[in-house]
């Protein structure tokens, strides 16, 4: 399962569902006695193709045309994960062409990464236990 969770003190959001649209949480204030309000909606995020140069926001602007049939059209295309990969690509290319570091650096990537090769580890081996390394 795909899926993220992002947990604040004033609102949350979650999504789990590859075909549904995420749930933003919001907090009200803490109340004297147990708890707080909490509300919650469905919401998409708007891809943002005005952060990205003209050549690379046509493919997050072109998600309506996939094909269903075609799982892996839209990694061909350039907007997996929701329109991501154009501003990861984007982001990368300015961190050579500005010199500094990217974002998501190579022991960011690391440490995301070895999370995903030990849990199909473990699961190839039974839910053995397998420690993550620590990429610092």
């Amino acid at each position: 399962m795909e899926s993220f969770n992002i947990y604040g003190e004033e609102a949350s959001m979650e999504w789990h569902m590859e075909d549904e649209p995420q749930v933003l949480f919001r907090m009200g204030p803490l109340e004297e006695k147990r708890g707080r309000n909490i509300t919650s909606e469905r919401v998409t995020p708007p891809l943002r193709p005005d952060l990205l140069p003209p050549e690379l926001a046509y493919y997050i602007m072109h998600q309506a045309d996939l094909d269903p049939n075609n799982p892996h059209q839209s990694v061909l295309q350039g907007n997996g994960h929701h329109g991501s990969h154009p501003h990861l690509v984007h982001e990368f290319v300015r961190s050579i062409v500005e010199k500094c570091k990217p974002w998501i650096d190579t022991i960011k990537a690391a440490n995301w990464t070895a999370a995903g090769i030990c849990a199909h580890e473990s699961a190839m081996n039974g839910g053995k236990e397998i420690l993550i390394p620590s990429f610092i």
